[in-house]
């Protein structure tokens, strides 16, 4: 028996979907909840062991959804899990997701969405199941690591069984570019809060005057409303989350 037949749906429930790019500001405040629901795994995934997890396999990989936000029922995203200690359900709906300010209760540290703001821009388009399992595994070493040496087998957070080596090798050669002091970040990232259920991330670029949006101070209400507005014009949205122990098949 599939030890994760529990926990996953088949790749085949999953949505492929296309991504697009929203978050709010790093330092915005807390946003009205809005209804999240799971569908599967965007581009598979790989069942894996870690050092926070104990002997359980979880599934690693981009996840894929719908929401509502703004009135706008039904838009798809894309997100990564930020919380290993916390569950969320497939094809369960949810209603008490928030996005929550860098530096605020329950939100990233600076340190942490600037990181995940250069692996972004580092990783660029996820096209396979390997740049998937890579970029999730990135993900919970900078949520999760105490050390300043990123590396997905060494430390606080560490991957056990499971995954392959290419995996293992594409996640820690994002981690060493994104540690150099010239690692571009053209993304602001912001976590996707639930006290219930997992965190997860979402990704806005930073506005500059090449976009044509005045650039502000991270969370201005110039900005926030920004991004609320276009959360609300948007069909797809990216994004890579906190939240969550490991995703599970609805009951």
């Amino acid at each position: 028996m599939n030890p994760l037949s529990a926990i996953v749906p088949s790749f085949p429930a999953a949505l492929a979907l296309a991504a697009g790019l929203l978050a709010l500001p790093a330092q915005a405040g807390i946003v009205p909840p809005n209804s999240l629901r799971l569908t599967g795994f965007s581009n598979g995934y790989a069942a894996m062991t870690t050092s926070l997890t104990g002997a359980e396999q979880v599934g690693v990989g981009r996840l894929a959804g719908v929401w509502t936000v703004n009135g706008v029922s039904n838009a798809s995203f894309l997100t990564y899990c930020t919380d290993l200690f916390q569950d969320v359900y497939f094809n369960t709906t949810y209603l008490d997701y928030s996005l929550v300010g860098t530096d605020t209760a329950h939100g990233f540290s600076a340190h942490q969405a600037d990181l995940l703001g250069k692996l972004y821009t580092r990783a660029g388009t996820i096209h396979n199941t390997n740049e998937s399992v890579a970029f999730q595994l990135s993900v919970w070493e900078i949520t999760n690591e105490d050390s300043p040496r990123l590396n997905v087998s060494l430390g606080r957070f560490k991957t056990g069984s499971g995954g392959t080596a290419a995996q293992l090798a594409l996640a820690n050669s994002w981690l060493v570019d994104i540690g150099q002091g010239t690692a571009a970040n053209d993304y602001l990232a912001t976590r996707l809060y639930s006290p219930s259920a997992q965190d997860f991330v979402v990704f806005n670029p930073r506005p500059t005057l090449r976009t044509g949006l005045r650039t502000a101070e991270p969370g201005s209400p110039a900005l926030i409303a920004a991004a609320l507005a276009a959360m609300a014009g948007m069909s797809t949205l990216a994004s890579a989350g906190r939240a969550g122990r490991r995703p599970r098949q609805s009951r």
